[in-house]
């Protein structure tokens, strides 16, 4: 098993199948910044609603030069029965023989799978996905992770999730989309302070209504220090 890779570290070169055909290859997207979350498999009750505030981020991110890049543990032809239905607008690749998967560092774990602040998140997640969750194509027990690469393929920030739902939060992808870096550990914090209470990742689609003025006004903080930032609205309530 290979190590976490961490912040100053090359995002190792990968060529993978893309949803809708064709293959990806990593480098080839370079010079423009880059969003790169490795997920479970394609009908997994956790990421896909996490995948639905991802998408809700993008028209905000894509007009910055943000390029999102998802990757499942899942066969091509699986991914339709899962991600496919939000029809996302970013490369969407599978690695169903966790070659890169490996490469990048991912674990599993037993106790972050049954994690009990996962719960909500599951919930939701066969709302969204109804029997289709149930399905198994690819590692139950993987963990995600995230990471946001400059456009040298250099690795600003590197997150490996502690349990199911422990996403890096969507306000620091929109912080980082703009520099702010001036905000990071106030964020950092902010940010373990709320997957203590809810164990969600802090993300527009994953929160309770009551929950979502939290996220709006961190927002809102980064705005006042960084810059002026508007959020896209908020689609969770609507049926995938």
């Amino acid at each position: 098993m290979h190590a976490w890779l961490e912040v100053g570290q090359v995002a190792p070169d990968f060529v993978l199948p893309a949803l809708g055909g064709g293959d990806v290859r990593l480098s080839a997207l370079r010079e423009r910044r880059m969003w790169l979350s490795f997920n479970r498999q394609s009908t997994c009750a956790i990421c896909n609603p996490r995948h639905a505030a991802v998408i809700a981020t993008q028209s905000y991110l894509a007009p910055l030069g943000i390029q999102t890049v998802i990757i499942w543990g899942s066969p091509v032809a699986d991914l339709a029965l899962g991600i496919r239905r939000q029809r996302p607008q970013y490369p969407v690749l599978a690695d169903p023989d966790d070659h890169t998967y490996a490469r990048y560092g991912l674990t599993h774990s037993l106790r972050g799978t049954r994690d009990p602040r996962n719960l909500s998140t599951i919930m939701q997640g066969f709302a969204m996905m109804g029997a289709a969750a149930l399905k198994s194509d690819g590692d139950l027990l993987r963990m995600p992770a995230e990471l946001l690469i400059g456009p040298d393929g250099v690795i600003e920030r590197a997150h490996y999730a502690a349990f199911g739902t422990n996403f890096l939060p969507l306000e620091d992808v929109i912080a980082w989309s703009q520099g702010a870096t001036c905000l990071d550990p106030w964020a950092r914090q902010w940010s373990a302070a709320r997957a203590g209470e809810t164990g969600w990742g802090s993300g527009i689609g994953e929160l309770r209504p009551t929950q979502r003025p939290v996220l709006r006004g961190r927002a809102a903080a980064i705005s006042q220090a960084c810059a002026p930032l508007a959020l896209p609205a908020c689609t969770c309530d609507a049926k995938q």
